[in-house]
């Protein structure tokens, strides 16, 4: 037997990763990964842990780069998870309840054996094509409250984009196959997709009761004044509960999107023709429905180059009705300055909304650090196509004049950026939403800070055909500071509140040394929605022992 260090590729046991958690668990962590190097352009990462409050635990990580290929499958295993047992036990489940009562004896069997399974793979095919796929299996919902901090310890070099993806997915996540590139001047995309929503206690995530089983978008510019593009979208349910599917079609959209345009400068005209047919299911019987609505915006622009820019246009779309027409993929926008000229106030296709507006907007450089800005929208007629019979959220369906957009911009010295957006409505005389966000960065110091309050958040529940607006507030601070060579202090601080159920802060001292460093985290976290009965609470405070790992890039094979 015999042992030594290498910075390189090297088949062996790379440092231990351990941890202490101080607070009420009390639970400490040892975790040896073990590395093995395949081949120059694959390789394998198993990490097995002990946890003595936990159970079991055991990671593995397969990454393989061949020419311009990437794949990575990654796998985290736990064994009879004592704590989250005891945590199910604890939630005071109403058994009463049938959907309550189903959810706490899934829970009781999830405690046994806990996964979650990921498969990504990448490929460029060609300059014009590129191809990726997704797959994702969790056995429970509460799996990336415990885990998602502790999820790929230790980097993977070549593979951050994906792994971050994969970390940034909670609640909900996709699998798909998307082929997309270029073809005899078309841009195509070949889809495949399917959410799968992670079960809670009454709770969907209704933005994405549809999947699109089946989806080809072609986009052709015709000439510089002809566009068109059209879609075949096949619909069904995602995975995971929702409370009813009785009257929710699945089904075939076909969409047809000519558009022309025509510009003498300062003016541009646009017109353009949707043409949706519908082939839908529902209870055994079927249903076409076709629909043709056209569109035009008449738009007149400053010079981009002088101080005070000003862009003014006219929107006009008849009434045609489409209550009658399923809403696989539609919701209101919310009104600010990204979606002020925009064409269509509905995302998706489903509701193609009624209008004769005019907006107006108007940006003022006023030095080279100071920009400010105005927006407002005038309704000549008010909207009658909505998404309910209130018609929540659509300002123009209400007044005559919508919420007026106010925003400033400042970049200075010393290397400190400040934006700053609210919108009020002089009708109701409320202001609707204000965000400032602050950003400073210096030397050793950084600080972060985002304030943000939304009178008219949306959201949209297509299994009751509705549209609710709720307050919604968000406060989120972060800030590091690199003491001398060797400390660095960072704080991160969020509240997010809708009912009170989002919340968490960390405070993090490290020390570093050549060959090792320990950190010191405290720290809490609260989750829910405004559906769920019970708020998961979580409180940690940590010391972690950390040795750099040595883990270096792939190669290609030559």
């Amino acid at each position: 037997p015999y042992m030594s260090f290498s910075q390189g590729r090297q088949t062996g046991f790379l440092s231990p990763l351990l941890g202490l958690d101080l607070s009420q668990s009390r639970q400490s962590y040892y975790g040896q990964p073990i590395y093995f190097n395949l081949a120059r352009n694959q390789d394998l990462l198993l990490t097995a842990y002990i946890n003595d409050q936990r159970g079991g635990r055991l990671d593995a990580s397969y990454r393989l780069l061949f020419g311009t290929q990437r794949l990575l499958f990654a796998t985290h295993w736990i064994y009879n998870d004592q704590m989250f047992a005891s945590k199910i036990a604890k939630m005071n489940y109403d058994l009463s309840d049938p959907v309550e009562t189903k959810l706490y004896n899934i829970q009781k069997k999830w405690s046994k054996t806990r996964y979650d399974l990921m498969f990504h793979y990448h490929n460029q095919l060609t300059k014009d094509w590129m191809l990726n796929m997704q797959w994702r299996k969790t056995r429970d919902a509460f799996f990336y409250d415990d885990y998602q901090e502790k999820m790929f310890p230790i980097r993977l070099p070549g593979f951050e984009d994906i792994v971050e993806q994969v970390k940034a997915e909670k609640f909900q996540f996709e699998n798909f196959a998307r082929l997309e590139g270029s073809y005899a001047n078309a841009s195509w995309l070949f889809e495949t997709q399917r959410y799968h929503e992670l079960m809670t206690l009454k709770r969907y995530y209704i933005d994405n009761l549809y999947s699109r089983f089946l989806n080809l978008t072609v986009s052709y510019p015709w000439t510089s004044a002809f566009h068109i593009q059209s879609n075949l979208t096949r619909f069904g349910f995602s995975s995971g509960i929702v409370q009813t599917t009785d009257n929710n079609p699945t089904g075939w959209r076909w969409l047809v999107l000519p558009e022309i345009k025509w510009s003498d400068a300062p003016f541009l005209l646009r017109s353009k023709l949707y043409g949706k047919h519908y082939y839908t299911s529902l209870g055994g019987q079927h249903k076409s429905q076709t629909k043709v609505i056209p569109s035009f915006v008449l738009e007149l622009q400053s010079n981009k180059q002088e101080d005070i820019r000003w862009n003014i246009d006219y929107h006009y779309i008849p009434m045609i009705k489409q209550n009658n027409l399923p809403e696989f993929d539609v919701s209101l926008k919310r009104f600010e300055f990204d979606t002020l000229h925009d064409d269509n106030r509905f995302k998706g296709y489903d509701r193609i909304g009624d209008t004769s507006h005019v907006n107006i907007e108007l940006d003022y450089q006023w030095d080279q650090w100071l920009e400010f800005r105005l927006g407002q929208r005038l309704a000549l007629r008010k909207n009658r196509q909505c998404l309910d019979i209130n018609c929540e959220g659509d300002w123009l369906a209400k007044h005559h004049v919508s919420p007026s957009l106010i925003g400033a911009k400042y970049r200075g010295y010393p290397n400190v950026e400040v934006n700053m957006s609210a919108a009020y409505h002089v009708p109701i005389q409320s202001w609707l939403h204000r965000t400032i966000g602050l950003d400073y960065q210096r030397d050793r110091f950084g600080l972060m800070v985002d304030y943000k309050v939304e009178k008219d958040a949306l959201t949209d529940d297509l299994l009751l055909h509705k549209t609710s607006s709720y307050k919604e507030r968000l406060w989120r601070v972060q800030s590091h500071w690199d003491i001398g060579r060797h400390w660095n202090v960072s704080i991160a601080y969020k509240r997010k509140l809708l009912s009170e159920r989002f919340g968490e802060y960390q405070a993090k001292v490290r020390y570093n040394h050549c060959c090792w460093s320990i950190e010191a985290l405290v720290g809490a976290s609260k989750e829910g929605d405004v559906q769920t009965k019970q708020a998961f609470k979580n409180h940690y405070y940590e010391l972690r022992l950390n040795i750099p790992q040595f883990f270096d890039t792939l190669k290609n094979q030559t």
